[in-house]
């Protein structure tokens, strides 16, 4: 193969990596493993995505959210449920944190920081009219911090998989999967 014929095959393969033949699936692991690995956020069930440039587009997840494990690794998040659990303490107040369930969803049509929502279910002695009102402050401060950093988690997720895209339509991945795929140039139809 001549190098014009080469630069031909390369440019046809780029088109074909980030288009059709995008492996939509390594993205999805790539974002999961990002949402573990980079933000702490276990037993997400569902990450979708669509990463096309458009209005609307982005990452959300969805699933049970595990707040003590995310809790070890945000100081500021263990920090203020640290208050509140001295706050419960002083005041006598029954408390058991392992009994909030919080659960991150998705809703409508599109995926983005804005079509996510958080849903906590505070142990219900908690928010009981015996609760110290900055007990219930607290609680709502926490459900706001929440908020932000799973919007802030659903950017940076975004962020990730157009550069993961970008790569794959990158001259130099295609060129890599030329050579690592010789096979290849007889599906890219390509015409003297």
């Amino acid at each position: 193969m001549d190098t014009t014929d080469r630069a031909m095959a390369i440019k046809r393969l780029q088109e074909k990596l980030s288009g059709e033949w995008l492996e939509t699936e390594h993205i999805t692991e790539m974002l999961r493993e990002s949402l573990e690995t980079d933000h702490h956020i276990k037993g997400m069930d569902n990450v979708p995505w669509s990463l096309s440039n458009s209005q609307g587009d982005g990452v959300a997840f969805e699933g049970h959210l595990d707040l003590d494990y995310l809790r070890k690794h945000q100081p500021e998040l263990d920090e203020m449920i640290g208050n509140c659990e001295a706050l419960v303490l002083l005041s006598g107040a029954e408390y058991e944190l392992e009994n909030t369930h919080c659960e991150v969803g998705h809703y409508g049509n599109y995926y983005h920081e804005n079509s996510m929502n958080l849903d906590i279910e505070w142990n219900n002695r908690w928010k009981s009219s015996t609760c110290p009102t900055p007990l219930i402050d607290w609680l709502n401060d926490i459900e706001k911090w929440l908020e932000r950093y799973i919007k802030n988690v659903s950017r940076a997720l975004a962020r990730l998989g157009y550069e993961q895209i970008e790569f794959y339509g990158s001259e130099e991945h295609a060129t890599e999967y030329l050579d690592a795929n010789p096979e290849v140039l007889d599906l890219l139809e390509l015409t003297k």
